[in-house]
């Protein structure tokens, strides 16, 4: 495996009580090798970055404005997956994460 293309992968993300996935063609290479999305999905406003920390290994960054996180509170889980249509087939990760959660 060389890595992960979320150009052309969908991306799903999970955080507490929220799931959406990103499609492919939407997140944009950037000429330092990262990857940005920045738009609506399902109504929910999102920015996305995700750039290499090391040998196959990422850092994500995520914001959201609008989604409904009802019944989710900190510390909350939060897992991301890159291709394969679902967490068990896909480069995927997963980590506890304080989000900062408004009303």
């Amino acid at each position: 495996m060389l890595g992960i293309n979320p150009v052309t992968d969908p991306v799903t993300l999970k955080i507490g009580t929220f799931t959406t996935t990103i499609p492919p063609g939407s997140f944009k290479k950037q000429q330092d090798g990262s990857f940005t999305f920045q738009g609506k999905i399902q109504g929910v406003g999102l920015g996305a970055l995700i750039r290499r920390s090391g040998t196959l290994r990422y850092e994500f960054d995520a914001k959201g404005l609008g989604a409904n996180l009802t019944g989710t509170q900190n510390t909350v889980y939060a897992t991301l997956a890159i291709g394969g249509g679902s967490f068990s087939n896909s480069n995927s990760g997963a980590t506890s994460v304080t989000a900062e959660i408004s009303h």
